[in-house]
């Protein structure tokens, strides 16, 4: 018996990355390498955080890492990825 397979609604993702048990590993040591990759690419008034939200969908908590680059006098943030 032939299987046929779906196409990914989402073309580029990896659901077995998104899984639970695997998404959190990956996505704290991605988060870091981008950190690493885009702090010398910018000038020195800038610098790059790794940072935790926490927001509630639905009555589950989700935590998860993001980046600021802030500024380095004002410590304004610059932007968040």
């Amino acid at each position: 018996m032939e299987v046929l397979h779906m196409p990914s609604p989402f073309p580029g993702m990896d659901p077995y990355l998104e899984q639970p048990t695997f998404w959190s590993s990956f996505h704290s040591r991605l988060i870091v390498a981008i950190a690493d990759a885009i702090e010398p690419q910018l000038s020195s008034e800038y610098y790059v955080e790794v940072e935790t939200r926490t927001y509630q969908t639905m009555s589950v908590s989700v935590n998860e890492r993001y980046l600021e680059v802030r500024e380095m006098v004002t410590d304004e943030v610059i932007t968040v990825i």
